[in-house]
């Protein structure tokens, strides 16, 4: 299995978006998380699902 490796922008807008979600209302931000979490998951187990944007990434 591959793993994921997210840049630091991209760490830093989920970082944001799981504080504005949690402004919203307490406990979506986690929500948020898990559910990111669970994408990464996916893509990881069978990242030839998706395609390829610009190589080598998809």
């Amino acid at each position: 299995m591959k793993t994921s490796v997210l840049s630091p922008c991209a760490l830093g807008d989920a970082d944001d978006a799981r504080r504005w979600y949690e402004s919203c209302e307490p406990g979506l931000g986690s929500e948020f998380v898990r559910a990111l979490e669970e994408c990464l998951s996916r893509i990881e187990a069978d990242p030839e699902l998706y395609r390829i944007v610009l190589a080598p990434y998809r």
